[in-house]
């Protein structure tokens, strides 16, 4: 049984950290299969004017949206297809979220695990320049948790690919627990690269992984408030620290 429960009030404050992903494009957009018939997962309508005015912290950050609970498993909502790709069966899991009113959402899972080959990818179903992942096993924590970067619009897609194999072989556990409705954009975010993963993008994924996989925050204080700076250490005849391009540093 789903649990949708949600928080018209309760405006969250907590950060938000990028997670590291690798390089991959989603099967389903390189074999172009259709959204019809895509299973979709419907989020509450808001009045974004409404919960814009609620929020007084002007300066305390970029983060502008509210709870929306919601917990199940993904494997349990999500579309099958299966297509062969140069001779291997690929097996896309895919699901839908959709909030009618919503500037941009936000995935948090309670429990985050891939296992084996398996990649997710999450991106907007309009803007294919805009494609979180591929997240991998590597991309797994201690305490299981996960929360997405943000897709802008009023929709997103969770997509998962692996290889199909003739006996059933254990999947990871992923179980969402709620989305982050934004209400209003404040953030530049949109400045960033086009692969949009933070300091991970491709053709330098690979000529600085281990830079990169030891990436961390800088916080930056400014007349305006606190800013956070995610990036990695690196040395080029000194110190230098390399930041996500959307920092604007």
């Amino acid at each position: 049984m789903r649990i949708l429960i949600y928080s018209i009030f309760g405006l969250i404050t907590f950060q938000i950290q990028a997670q590291l992903s690798e390089p991959g494009y989603p099967s389903s957009l390189f074999s172009e299969i259709s959204l019809e018939n895509l299973e979709l997962l419907r989020l509450p309508s808001f009045d974004n004017d409404s919960l814009d005015a609620q929020d007084t912290c002007r300066t305390c950050g970029e983060f502008y949206s509210i709870n929306i609970k919601s917990v199940f498993d993904f494997w349990e909502k999500a579309s099958l297809d299966l297509v062969n790709r140069n001779g291997e069966v690929i097996e896309i899991y895919r699901l839908k979220i959709k909030s009618p009113t919503a500037q941009g959402l936000h995935v948090v899972f309670k429990h985050f695990e891939l296992m084996g080959d398996e990649q997710m990818f999450i991106y907007s179903p309009t803007d294919r320049n805009r494609i979180l992942g591929a997240y991998t096993a590597n991309s797994n924590k201690p305490d299981f948790s996960f929360i997405s970067n943000i897709i802008y619009g009023n929709e997103l897609i969770i997509e998962i690919n692996k290889h199909h194999q003739e006996v059933d072989t254990i999947k990871g556990k992923l179980i969402i627990e709620k989305f982050l409705y934004v209400h209003k954009n404040r953030s530049r975010f949109e400045l960033s690269l086009s692969c949009h993963n933070d300091v991970i993008c491709s053709p330098w994924y690979n000529e600085w992984c281990n830079e990169i996989r030891s990436s961390d925050l800088v916080s930056l204080r400014a007349a305006e408030g606190v800013e956070l700076l995610p990036g990695f250490e690196v040395e080029l005849g000194g110190e230098f620290y390399a930041d996500a391009h959307e920092c604007g540093y």
